[in-house]
């Protein structure tokens, strides 16, 4: 029988290439086939350009975001304590514009006290807007408040993305092993520094030798002949 096959370890720690934004990355930096690396040494590193000036510019985004919800917050907190000074002035305007309406006509004569009861409307009015202006303004703070932790929340989930994708880059041995080259799946050719790869290739493993199997192939007219 015509049998082929290879040696190949139970326990390999097999190294695939991480998700990118274009699903290919280059391979930057691979340790020699069939060196000896030790738990936690570097493997494959493949190529974070990319990734580390998305990370920089994410950076660059949250802290112009910050300065600028800094500067909403500080205006729209003055312009509720205006509005809360505002309010105050009215509430005293109304209390002196009510006891002078409370003055007899018989008092001061028709002409004053009807300018008077006018003056009361038009503080209660005033009031009014005053409270009005002031709950605009304490909810116009408190919805950019809200925004501001929503939007700090989602560029945190932004930075953290991209920092967790430049970590991937950098492959290290999980156990102590053997390097040996992945195959390309298409022409068979060994993965080599500088190669192109896509997202999900195998370009690598650290084989345990201590627990090591045979695979074979053989041509299925032949399967019958197999014991």
């Amino acid at each position: 029988l015509m049998l082929t096959g290879e040696v190949y370890s139970l326990k390999a720690q097999e190294i695939i290439v991480p998700l990118t934004t274009n699903w290919q990355s280059r391979i930057s930096q691979l340790a020699p086939e069939g060196s000896f690396v030790e738990q936690g040494d570097l493997v494959v590193e493949f190529d974070g350009t990319e990734a580390a000036r998305q990370l920089e510019q994410q950076r660059e985004t949250a802290r112009t975001e910050q300065a600028r919800t800094e500067r909403d917050v500080a205006r729209l907190e003055k312009e509720l304590a205006q509005a809360r000074f505002r309010l105050q002035q009215a509430e005293v305007a109304l209390e002196l514009a009510e006891l002078r309406a409370e003055i007899p006509e018989g008092v001061i004569g028709a002409i004053e006290h009807a300018e008077n009861q006018l003056a009361f409307e038009e503080a209660s009015k005033d009031l009014d807007d005053a409270r009005r202006a002031r709950e605009d303004s304490r909810r116009s703070l408190q919805e950019r408040q809200e925004q501001a932790l929503l939007d700090a929340e989602k560029l945190r989930l932004q930075e953290a993305w991209w920092a967790q994708m430049l970590e991937s880059f950098a492959i290290r041995a999980e156990q102590s092993g053997y390097v040996i080259y992945g195959s390309h799946p298409w022409t068979r050719a060994k993965f080599q520094e500088g190669d192109t790869v896509r997202t999900s290739f195998r370009v690598a493993q650290v084989a345990d030798t201590s627990d090591l199997a045979v695979k074979i192939w053989v041509n299925g007219v032949d399967k019958p002949s197999l014991a």
